[in-house]
């Protein structure tokens, strides 16, 4: 099965962008967009969206049941499971980057905290 679903540009809403997909008998999905992310090589929000399940990017409602036909392949390959592990993992790391962040960011203050009130108050260095 091929088929080919028109998405919307979100720099351009009149302008289309082609995702293409490809299911193979043994399971295999094939999997690409042509947006400038996508001829790129890199993942972009399209094929994020079509495996979320997201339609707010078809550009032609007509194509309704062509993305179903994309989001039933790609659940069946396995391809929505991962990439909705993909995005738990993701989000697992950024909330632990913005508590390290904080983190970070209040040893930053108590240590030029620190330097700050040696020098205004003259008091000594350890070294």
């Amino acid at each position: 099965m091929q088929a080919t679903l028109l998405i919307r540009s979100s720099s351009r809403p009149d302008d289309s962008y082609e995702l293409h997909f490809e299911f193979a008998n043994d399971d295999c999905l094939k999997l690409r967009c042509y947006c400038p992310a996508g001829k790129g090589q890199d993942l972009c929000k399209h094929v994020i969206a079509l495996l979320s399940g997201n339609r707010e990017f078809i550009f032609d409602a007509r194509q309704d049941s062509v993305f179903d036909d994309a989001l039933t392949v790609a659940d069946r390959s396995g391809a929505v499971a991962h990439c909705r592990e993909m995005l738990a993992e993701l989000d697992r790391i950024e909330k632990d980057f913005k508590q390290r962040k904080k983190e970070y960011e209040a040893a930053k203050r108590e240590l030029k905290n620190d330097l700050c009130e040696r020098l205004r108050e003259g008091k000594p260095f350890k070294i």
